[in-house]
Protein backbone atom coordinates (compact mmCIF):
# COMPACT_ATOMS: atom_id res chain seq x y z
CA UNK A 1 0.00 0.00 0.00
CA UNK A 2 1.64 3.47 -1.01
CA UNK A 3 1.63 6.39 1.45
CA UNK A 4 2.08 9.99 0.73
CA UNK A 5 0.28 11.60 3.28
CA UNK A 6 -2.19 11.00 6.38
CA UNK A 7 -5.54 11.58 7.46
CA UNK A 8 -8.20 10.40 10.17
CA UNK A 9 -12.02 10.96 9.37
CA UNK A 10 -14.99 11.05 11.49
CA UNK A 11 -18.96 10.90 10.25
CA UNK A 12 -21.86 11.61 11.76
CA UNK A 13 -25.48 11.46 10.06
CA UNK A 14 -28.51 12.13 11.66
CA UNK A 15 -31.40 9.61 10.25
CA UNK A 16 -35.34 9.98 10.94
CA UNK A 17 -37.97 7.27 10.03
CA UNK A 18 -41.82 7.96 10.81
CA UNK A 19 -44.49 5.48 10.09
CA UNK A 20 -47.78 6.93 10.21
CA UNK A 21 -50.42 4.64 11.55
CA UNK A 22 -53.17 3.28 9.77
CA UNK A 23 -56.93 4.29 9.87
CA UNK A 24 -60.36 3.51 9.25
CA UNK A 25 -62.37 1.02 10.97
CA UNK A 26 -64.80 -2.53 9.90
CA UNK A 27 -68.76 -2.49 11.73
CA UNK A 28 -68.62 -5.36 14.67
CA UNK A 29 -71.25 -5.99 17.18
CA UNK A 30 -69.24 -3.39 19.48
CA UNK A 31 -68.38 0.08 19.35
CA UNK A 32 -64.86 1.09 18.91
CA UNK A 33 -62.97 2.49 21.70
CA UNK A 34 -64.10 -0.76 24.36
CA UNK A 35 -62.17 -2.15 26.74
CA UNK A 36 -63.70 -5.38 26.66
CA UNK A 37 -61.94 -8.11 24.20
CA UNK A 38 -63.16 -8.89 20.94
CA UNK A 39 -65.67 -11.64 20.42
CA UNK A 40 -65.16 -13.65 17.13
CA UNK A 41 -65.84 -11.54 13.81
CA UNK A 42 -65.70 -8.23 16.14
CA UNK A 43 -63.59 -5.51 15.89
CA UNK A 44 -60.11 -5.39 17.88
CA UNK A 45 -58.85 -2.31 19.17
CA UNK A 46 -55.59 -0.92 19.41
CA UNK A 47 -55.69 -0.34 23.13
CA UNK A 48 -57.14 -4.11 24.03
CA UNK A 49 -55.70 -7.16 25.10
CA UNK A 50 -55.38 -9.94 22.21
CA UNK A 51 -58.18 -11.65 21.44
CA UNK A 52 -57.70 -15.71 22.39
CA UNK A 53 -59.69 -16.64 18.86
CA UNK A 54 -60.92 -14.34 15.87
CA UNK A 55 -62.78 -15.79 13.09
CA UNK A 56 -60.18 -16.19 10.74
CA UNK A 57 -59.21 -18.93 14.13
CA UNK A 58 -55.84 -17.65 14.36
CA UNK A 59 -54.33 -16.80 17.48
CA UNK A 60 -54.12 -13.09 17.53
CA UNK A 61 -50.42 -12.15 18.88
CA UNK A 62 -50.75 -8.64 17.30
CA UNK A 63 -52.59 -5.37 18.02
CA UNK A 64 -54.51 -5.15 15.18
CA UNK A 65 -56.77 -7.78 14.07
CA UNK A 66 -56.76 -10.42 11.37
CA UNK A 67 -58.53 -10.67 7.84
CA UNK A 68 -61.83 -11.53 7.99
CA UNK A 69 -62.05 -8.97 10.81
CA UNK A 70 -60.73 -5.66 10.69
CA UNK A 71 -58.93 -3.39 10.01
CA UNK A 72 -56.99 -5.63 8.19
CA UNK A 73 -54.06 -7.30 9.85
CA UNK A 74 -50.27 -6.37 8.89
CA UNK A 75 -48.35 -7.60 11.78
CA UNK A 76 -49.28 -11.14 11.16
CA UNK A 77 -48.20 -13.22 8.22
CA UNK A 78 -49.13 -13.18 4.63
CA UNK A 79 -50.00 -16.44 4.47
CA UNK A 80 -51.95 -16.93 7.23
CA UNK A 81 -50.27 -19.52 9.63
CA UNK A 82 -52.82 -22.60 9.13
CA UNK A 83 -51.38 -24.12 12.70
CA UNK A 84 -50.34 -22.45 15.64
CA UNK A 85 -46.71 -21.93 16.19
CA UNK A 86 -44.78 -22.26 19.21
CA UNK A 87 -43.13 -19.27 18.44
CA UNK A 88 -45.44 -16.72 16.93
CA UNK A 89 -44.98 -14.72 14.14
CA UNK A 90 -44.25 -10.96 14.02
CA UNK A 91 -43.23 -9.90 10.27
CA UNK A 92 -44.47 -11.91 6.92
CA UNK A 93 -42.18 -14.51 5.24
CA UNK A 94 -42.30 -16.33 2.39
CA UNK A 95 -43.41 -19.73 3.74
CA UNK A 96 -46.10 -21.24 5.84
CA UNK A 97 -44.62 -22.11 9.34
CA UNK A 98 -45.35 -25.63 10.28
CA UNK A 99 -46.93 -25.98 13.70
CA UNK A 100 -44.56 -25.76 16.28
CA UNK A 101 -42.00 -24.63 14.50
CA UNK A 102 -38.76 -23.39 16.40
CA UNK A 103 -37.62 -20.61 13.61
CA UNK A 104 -37.27 -17.09 14.65
CA UNK A 105 -38.94 -14.56 12.99
CA UNK A 106 -36.75 -11.55 11.63
CA UNK A 107 -37.60 -7.74 10.87
CA UNK A 108 -37.22 -6.72 6.95
CA UNK A 109 -33.86 -5.73 6.65
CA UNK A 110 -31.99 -5.83 3.74
CA UNK A 111 -28.57 -8.37 4.23
CA UNK A 112 -30.22 -10.47 6.88
CA UNK A 113 -30.86 -13.35 4.80
CA UNK A 114 -34.69 -13.73 4.91
CA UNK A 115 -36.97 -12.37 1.88
CA UNK A 116 -39.55 -10.58 3.71
CA UNK A 117 -42.66 -8.65 2.72
CA UNK A 118 -41.65 -5.98 -0.02
CA UNK A 119 -38.07 -6.83 0.07
CA UNK A 120 -35.90 -7.87 -3.30
CA UNK A 121 -32.22 -7.91 -1.21
CA UNK A 122 -32.75 -11.20 -0.16
CA UNK A 123 -34.38 -12.80 -3.13
CA UNK A 124 -34.40 -16.51 -3.40
CA UNK A 125 -33.45 -16.98 0.34
CA UNK A 126 -35.58 -18.17 3.39
CA UNK A 127 -35.00 -19.98 6.53
CA UNK A 128 -34.41 -23.87 6.78
CA UNK A 129 -36.96 -25.74 8.24
CA UNK A 130 -35.06 -27.85 10.50
CA UNK A 131 -31.62 -26.08 12.26
CA UNK A 132 -28.06 -28.18 11.58
CA UNK A 133 -25.20 -28.68 13.21
CA UNK A 134 -21.67 -28.12 13.01
CA UNK A 135 -20.62 -28.63 9.47
CA UNK A 136 -24.00 -28.46 7.91
CA UNK A 137 -25.10 -26.67 4.98
CA UNK A 138 -26.77 -22.88 5.91
CA UNK A 139 -27.93 -19.38 4.38
CA UNK A 140 -28.36 -17.63 8.45
CA UNK A 141 -27.71 -18.43 11.20
CA UNK A 142 -30.88 -19.80 12.02
CA UNK A 143 -30.36 -22.59 9.96
CA UNK A 144 -27.93 -23.57 12.42
CA UNK A 145 -28.12 -25.12 15.89
CA UNK A 146 -27.18 -23.08 19.02
CA UNK A 147 -23.75 -24.97 19.52
CA UNK A 148 -23.16 -23.95 15.49
CA UNK A 149 -24.42 -20.80 15.59
CA UNK A 150 -22.56 -18.95 12.83
CA UNK A 151 -23.35 -19.45 9.10
CA UNK A 152 -20.06 -19.45 7.58
CA UNK A 153 -19.44 -17.18 4.43
CA UNK A 154 -18.87 -20.65 2.95
CA UNK A 155 -22.53 -22.14 3.89
CA UNK A 156 -21.28 -23.75 6.53
CA UNK A 157 -22.64 -23.92 10.22
CA UNK A 158 -20.32 -23.41 12.73
CA UNK A 159 -19.44 -22.06 16.39
CA UNK A 160 -16.71 -19.39 15.19
CA UNK A 161 -13.83 -20.48 17.68
CA UNK A 162 -10.20 -21.17 17.48
CA UNK A 163 -8.95 -22.74 14.45
CA UNK A 164 -11.54 -22.76 12.54
CA UNK A 165 -12.05 -21.99 8.61
CA UNK A 166 -12.75 -18.31 7.49
CA UNK A 167 -12.87 -15.53 5.20
CA UNK A 168 -14.30 -12.45 7.01
CA UNK A 169 -14.39 -11.99 11.19
CA UNK A 170 -18.00 -12.41 10.61
CA UNK A 171 -16.99 -16.20 9.92
CA UNK A 172 -16.00 -15.90 13.62
CA UNK A 173 -17.47 -15.94 17.66
CA UNK A 174 -16.80 -12.19 19.22
CA UNK A 175 -14.73 -13.76 21.63
CA UNK A 176 -11.76 -14.08 18.93
CA UNK A 177 -10.08 -11.30 17.52
CA UNK A 178 -11.34 -11.92 13.97
CA UNK A 179 -10.37 -13.83 10.60
CA UNK A 180 -6.44 -13.61 10.66
CA UNK A 181 -4.73 -15.76 6.95
CA UNK A 182 -7.72 -17.68 6.80
CA UNK A 183 -7.95 -18.60 10.58
CA UNK A 184 -10.08 -17.61 13.33
CA UNK A 185 -7.40 -16.27 16.05
CA UNK A 186 -7.16 -15.11 19.53
CA UNK A 187 -4.58 -11.93 18.72
CA UNK A 188 -4.63 -9.64 15.14
CA UNK A 189 -1.03 -10.73 14.72
CA UNK A 190 0.33 -11.72 12.10
CA UNK A 191 0.93 -15.53 11.35
CA UNK A 192 4.26 -14.90 10.58
CA UNK A 193 5.88 -11.58 12.43
CA UNK A 194 8.54 -9.15 11.12
CA UNK A 195 9.72 -5.76 11.03
CA UNK A 196 6.70 -3.10 11.37
CA UNK A 197 6.11 -1.29 8.04
CA UNK A 198 2.77 1.17 7.18
CA UNK A 199 0.18 -1.31 6.33
CA UNK A 200 -1.67 -1.30 9.11
CA UNK A 201 -0.58 -4.48 10.52
CA UNK A 202 1.20 -5.01 13.67
CA UNK A 203 3.78 -7.03 11.85
CA UNK A 204 6.21 -7.38 15.17
CA UNK A 205 3.19 -7.98 17.62
CA UNK A 206 4.70 -5.52 20.16
CA UNK A 207 0.76 -4.34 20.53
CA UNK A 208 1.43 -0.90 18.47
CA UNK A 209 0.29 -0.76 15.11
CA UNK A 210 2.33 1.31 12.59
CA UNK A 211 4.65 2.88 15.04
CA UNK A 212 7.42 5.24 13.81
CA UNK A 213 4.57 6.22 10.61
CA UNK A 214 1.94 8.78 9.98
CA UNK A 215 -0.78 7.58 11.86
CA UNK A 216 -0.18 4.70 14.74
CA UNK A 217 -2.42 3.30 17.37
CA UNK A 218 -2.41 0.70 20.37
CA UNK A 219 -4.08 -2.62 18.50
CA UNK A 220 -7.26 -3.66 19.17
CA UNK A 221 -8.34 -7.58 19.33
CA UNK A 222 -12.03 -7.18 18.85
CA UNK A 223 -13.15 -8.86 15.61
CA UNK A 224 -14.71 -6.22 12.83
CA UNK A 225 -18.52 -5.81 12.60
CA UNK A 226 -20.38 -5.06 9.69
CA UNK A 227 -24.19 -4.65 9.22
CA UNK A 228 -23.54 -6.72 5.61
CA UNK A 229 -22.50 -9.43 7.64
CA UNK A 230 -24.47 -9.47 10.77
CA UNK A 231 -26.87 -12.21 10.21
CA UNK A 232 -24.24 -14.71 9.95
CA UNK A 233 -23.90 -14.23 13.73
CA UNK A 234 -27.22 -12.56 14.48
CA UNK A 235 -29.75 -11.86 12.91
CA UNK A 236 -32.29 -10.50 15.57
CA UNK A 237 -30.19 -7.34 16.35
CA UNK A 238 -28.89 -6.70 13.02
CA UNK A 239 -25.62 -4.71 13.82
CA UNK A 240 -26.48 -1.05 11.25
CA UNK A 241 -23.23 -0.43 12.29
CA UNK A 242 -19.13 -0.27 10.97
CA UNK A 243 -16.43 -1.15 13.09
CA UNK A 244 -13.02 -1.75 12.00
CA UNK A 245 -10.28 -2.14 15.29
CA UNK A 246 -7.07 -0.74 15.12
CA UNK A 247 -4.92 -3.70 13.56
CA UNK A 248 -7.71 -5.05 11.19
CA UNK A 249 -7.58 -4.29 7.19
CA UNK A 250 -11.12 -4.56 5.59
CA UNK A 251 -11.72 -4.18 2.25
CA UNK A 252 -14.82 -2.51 0.52
CA UNK A 253 -15.99 -0.52 -2.30
CA UNK A 254 -19.45 0.47 -3.69
CA UNK A 255 -22.27 2.59 -1.84
CA UNK A 256 -22.56 1.64 1.84
CA UNK A 257 -25.13 4.01 3.92
CA UNK A 258 -25.61 3.05 7.53
CA UNK A 259 -28.19 4.10 10.37
CA UNK A 260 -25.74 3.33 13.15
CA UNK A 261 -22.28 4.19 14.50
CA UNK A 262 -19.43 4.05 11.67
CA UNK A 263 -15.85 3.72 13.52
CA UNK A 264 -12.73 2.87 11.49
CA UNK A 265 -9.49 2.68 13.66
CA UNK A 266 -7.92 0.60 11.45
CA UNK A 267 -7.69 0.50 7.37
CA UNK A 268 -9.97 0.14 4.86
CA UNK A 269 -8.92 -0.27 1.10
CA UNK A 270 -10.78 0.12 -1.69
CA UNK A 271 -9.71 -2.61 -4.15
CA UNK A 272 -8.88 -1.59 -7.59
CA UNK A 273 -10.95 -1.18 -10.22
CA UNK A 274 -12.15 -4.42 -12.44
CA UNK A 275 -15.22 -5.51 -14.61
CA UNK A 276 -17.27 -2.56 -13.23
CA UNK A 277 -16.77 -3.20 -9.62
CA UNK A 278 -13.93 -2.08 -7.43
CA UNK A 279 -12.62 1.56 -7.81
CA UNK A 280 -14.63 3.90 -5.32
CA UNK A 281 -16.26 3.63 -1.62
CA UNK A 282 -19.38 6.08 -0.74
CA UNK A 283 -19.70 5.74 3.63
CA UNK A 284 -23.26 7.56 5.02
CA UNK A 285 -24.11 6.68 8.70
CA UNK A 286 -24.93 8.37 11.86
CA UNK A 287 -21.65 8.79 13.71
CA UNK A 288 -19.08 7.99 11.50
CA UNK A 289 -16.00 7.68 13.34
CA UNK A 290 -12.61 7.22 11.53
CA UNK A 291 -9.49 7.15 13.25
CA UNK A 292 -7.39 5.55 11.27
CA UNK A 293 -6.70 5.40 7.10
CA UNK A 294 -9.03 4.95 3.79
CA UNK A 295 -6.77 4.19 1.22
CA UNK A 296 -7.41 3.99 -2.42
CA UNK A 297 -4.28 4.50 -3.84
CA UNK A 298 -3.75 3.33 -7.54
CA UNK A 299 -7.81 1.93 -7.53
CA UNK A 300 -9.16 3.76 -10.28
CA UNK A 301 -8.64 3.13 -14.10
CA UNK A 302 -5.70 1.11 -15.40
CA UNK A 303 -3.56 1.98 -17.94
CA UNK A 304 -4.31 4.69 -20.96
CA UNK A 305 -8.32 4.24 -19.55
CA UNK A 306 -10.55 6.13 -18.00
CA UNK A 307 -11.49 10.17 -19.57
CA UNK A 308 -7.85 11.38 -18.99
CA UNK A 309 -6.12 7.85 -19.86
CA UNK A 310 -3.50 9.24 -21.60
CA UNK A 311 -0.74 6.72 -23.95
CA UNK A 312 2.73 6.04 -25.12
CA UNK A 313 4.34 7.42 -21.59
CA UNK A 314 2.01 10.54 -20.97
CA UNK A 315 0.85 11.22 -17.58
CA UNK A 316 -2.60 10.69 -16.96
CA UNK A 317 -5.11 13.67 -16.46
CA UNK A 318 -7.82 14.71 -14.28
CA UNK A 319 -7.57 17.34 -11.81
CA UNK A 320 -4.96 19.23 -14.68
CA UNK A 321 -3.38 17.71 -17.60
CA UNK A 322 -0.85 14.76 -17.56
CA UNK A 323 2.73 15.61 -18.37
CA UNK A 324 4.14 14.92 -21.33
CA UNK A 325 7.02 12.19 -22.20
CA UNK A 326 10.07 12.37 -23.18
CA UNK A 327 9.90 11.03 -26.58
CA UNK A 328 7.65 14.28 -27.67
CA UNK A 329 4.22 16.33 -27.94
CA UNK A 330 3.06 13.80 -31.25
CA UNK A 331 1.50 11.48 -28.48
CA UNK A 332 -2.01 11.86 -27.19
CA UNK A 333 -2.82 12.96 -23.90
CA UNK A 334 -5.98 12.76 -22.08
CA UNK A 335 -7.88 15.87 -21.04
CA UNK A 336 -9.08 17.15 -17.86
CA UNK A 337 -12.28 16.42 -16.79
CA UNK A 338 -14.67 16.62 -13.43
CA UNK A 339 -15.68 19.92 -12.03
CA UNK A 340 -13.82 21.94 -9.34
CA UNK A 341 -16.68 23.04 -7.24
CA UNK A 342 -19.71 20.16 -7.28
CA UNK A 343 -20.60 17.96 -4.84
CA UNK A 344 -19.78 15.24 -7.75
CA UNK A 345 -16.41 12.62 -7.29
CA UNK A 346 -14.12 10.46 -9.92
CA UNK A 347 -11.58 8.11 -10.25
CA UNK A 348 -8.38 8.89 -11.63
CA UNK A 349 -7.24 8.07 -15.11
CA UNK A 350 -4.47 5.55 -16.21
CA UNK A 351 -0.60 7.03 -17.70
CA UNK A 352 0.13 5.66 -20.95
CA UNK A 353 2.03 2.39 -21.00
CA UNK A 354 5.84 2.32 -22.35
CA UNK A 355 6.42 2.43 -25.96
CA UNK A 356 8.96 1.19 -28.83
CA UNK A 357 10.93 -1.89 -28.25
CA UNK A 358 9.13 -4.11 -26.15
CA UNK A 359 6.66 -1.43 -25.04
CA UNK A 360 2.84 -1.34 -24.36
CA UNK A 361 2.82 -1.88 -20.23
CA UNK A 362 3.49 -0.49 -16.89
CA UNK A 363 1.63 2.45 -17.00
CA UNK A 364 0.09 3.52 -13.56
CA UNK A 365 -3.53 3.34 -12.42
CA UNK A 366 -5.11 6.46 -11.50
CA UNK A 367 -6.12 6.67 -8.23
CA UNK A 368 -9.82 5.09 -6.72
CA UNK A 369 -12.62 7.94 -5.41
CA UNK A 370 -13.86 7.86 -1.30
CA UNK A 371 -17.00 9.87 -0.29
CA UNK A 372 -17.63 10.62 2.96
CA UNK A 373 -21.40 12.09 4.04
CA UNK A 374 -22.94 12.58 7.24
CA UNK A 375 -24.25 15.61 9.32
CA UNK A 376 -20.99 16.13 11.75
CA UNK A 377 -18.03 15.02 9.56
CA UNK A 378 -14.67 15.40 11.35
CA UNK A 379 -11.23 14.19 9.49
CA UNK A 380 -8.06 13.32 12.12
CA UNK A 381 -6.36 10.70 9.88
CA UNK A 382 -5.69 9.54 6.19
CA UNK A 383 -7.63 9.59 3.21
CA UNK A 384 -5.42 8.82 -0.23
CA UNK A 385 -6.47 8.22 -3.43
CA UNK A 386 -2.87 9.00 -5.19
CA UNK A 387 -2.60 7.77 -8.52
CA UNK A 388 -0.10 4.77 -9.14
CA UNK A 389 3.80 5.07 -10.04
CA UNK A 390 4.52 3.61 -13.87
CA UNK A 391 6.16 0.41 -13.66
CA UNK A 392 7.81 -0.22 -16.60
CA UNK A 393 10.90 0.81 -18.09
CA UNK A 394 11.87 0.69 -21.93
CA UNK A 395 13.44 3.25 -24.68
CA UNK A 396 10.07 5.04 -24.42
CA UNK A 397 9.05 4.55 -20.69
CA UNK A 398 5.57 4.58 -18.90
CA UNK A 399 3.64 7.20 -17.42
CA UNK A 400 2.43 7.79 -14.13
CA UNK A 401 -1.44 7.71 -13.21
CA UNK A 402 -3.37 10.52 -12.16
CA UNK A 403 -4.33 11.15 -8.43
CA UNK A 404 -8.34 10.03 -7.90
CA UNK A 405 -11.14 12.39 -5.86
CA UNK A 406 -12.17 12.47 -2.50
CA UNK A 407 -15.31 14.25 -1.35
CA UNK A 408 -16.27 15.11 2.19
CA UNK A 409 -20.01 16.48 2.54
CA UNK A 410 -21.13 17.59 6.28
CA UNK A 411 -24.86 19.01 6.47
CA UNK A 412 -24.23 20.59 10.16
CA UNK A 413 -20.32 20.75 10.80
CA UNK A 414 -17.14 19.53 9.37
CA UNK A 415 -13.27 19.15 10.88
CA UNK A 416 -10.78 18.80 9.03
CA UNK A 417 -7.92 18.05 11.39
CA UNK A 418 -5.81 15.10 9.44
CA UNK A 419 -4.35 14.96 5.87
CA UNK A 420 -6.46 14.29 2.28
CA UNK A 421 -4.71 13.51 -0.76
CA UNK A 422 -5.17 12.74 -4.37
CA UNK A 423 -1.01 13.18 -5.74
CA UNK A 424 -0.20 12.00 -9.64
CA UNK A 425 1.85 9.44 -9.93
CA UNK A 426 4.82 9.36 -10.98
CA UNK A 427 6.48 8.50 -14.44
CA UNK A 428 9.81 6.03 -14.88
CA UNK A 429 12.99 6.77 -16.49
CA UNK A 430 13.81 5.50 -19.33
CA UNK A 431 15.51 6.17 -22.39
CA UNK A 432 12.38 8.60 -23.49
CA UNK A 433 11.56 9.12 -19.85
CA UNK A 434 7.96 8.75 -18.87
CA UNK A 435 5.78 11.96 -17.56
CA UNK A 436 4.00 12.30 -14.01
CA UNK A 437 0.15 12.11 -13.66
CA UNK A 438 -2.25 14.66 -12.85
CA UNK A 439 -3.24 15.68 -9.08
CA UNK A 440 -6.87 14.42 -8.45
CA UNK A 441 -9.88 16.79 -7.23
CA UNK A 442 -11.07 17.21 -3.26
CA UNK A 443 -14.17 19.09 -2.68
CA UNK A 444 -15.31 19.23 0.89
CA UNK A 445 -18.33 21.12 1.78
CA UNK A 446 -19.88 22.00 4.97
CA UNK A 447 -23.91 23.56 5.04
CA UNK A 448 -23.06 24.74 8.53
CA UNK A 449 -19.48 25.08 10.62
CA UNK A 450 -16.23 24.34 9.74
CA UNK A 451 -12.92 24.23 10.57
CA UNK A 452 -9.72 22.97 8.69
CA UNK A 453 -6.21 22.84 10.42
CA UNK A 454 -5.54 19.90 8.39
CA UNK A 455 -3.93 19.50 4.80
CA UNK A 456 -4.69 18.56 1.63
CA UNK A 457 -2.45 17.65 -1.31
CA UNK A 458 -3.75 17.81 -5.38
CA UNK A 459 -0.01 18.27 -6.89
CA UNK A 460 0.99 16.35 -9.84
CA UNK A 461 3.29 13.73 -10.05
CA UNK A 462 7.12 13.72 -10.89
CA UNK A 463 8.96 12.69 -14.61
CA UNK A 464 11.00 9.94 -15.16
CA UNK A 465 14.32 12.05 -14.70
CA UNK A 466 17.45 11.06 -16.99
CA UNK A 467 18.86 12.34 -19.93
CA UNK A 468 15.46 12.74 -21.97
CA UNK A 469 13.25 13.56 -19.18
CA UNK A 470 9.62 14.09 -19.20
CA UNK A 471 7.37 16.45 -17.51
CA UNK A 472 5.47 16.18 -14.03
CA UNK A 473 1.78 16.45 -14.18
CA UNK A 474 0.18 19.27 -13.60
CA UNK A 475 -1.75 19.91 -9.92
CA UNK A 476 -4.93 18.99 -9.95
CA UNK A 477 -7.90 21.28 -7.61
CA UNK A 478 -8.64 21.68 -3.67
CA UNK A 479 -12.27 22.92 -3.43
CA UNK A 480 -13.73 23.98 -0.10
CA UNK A 481 -16.75 26.00 0.38
CA UNK A 482 -15.86 27.74 4.21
Amino acid sequence: MQMRNADRLVIILAGLSLVAPGAGCATGTQVEGDTTNDAPGDVLDAAEADVPVDATGDPDVDVSSDPGDAPVDTPLDAEEDAATDSTPDSVDDPIPDPPDDTLTEFSSTCGDGVVDTGETCDAGVSPMVTPGGEGTTCRTMYDCTLAARICSSAGICQDGGLGDACSSDADCAPSTAGCISGTCRATRCPVSTGTEICDGIDNDCDGTVDEGCTVSCIRNDRPIIDRIDACRRDCTTAADRLFVPCGAVYTMSGIHDYDGLVTIDGWIVVPVLSGGTGGSLEIRGTNVVVNGTIDCTAAGHPQAAGPGGSSNGNGGSYGGLGGISGHGTGDPLGPTYGTRDTRVIAMGSGGGPSAGYGGGSGGGNGGGAVHLAGANVEVNGTIVCDGGDATASTDWAAGGGSGGGILVVATASLTLSGSCSVQGGDGIVGTWSGAGGSGGRIKLFSDGTASSPGSVNVSGGSCGGGSRPGEDGAAGTAFRNF
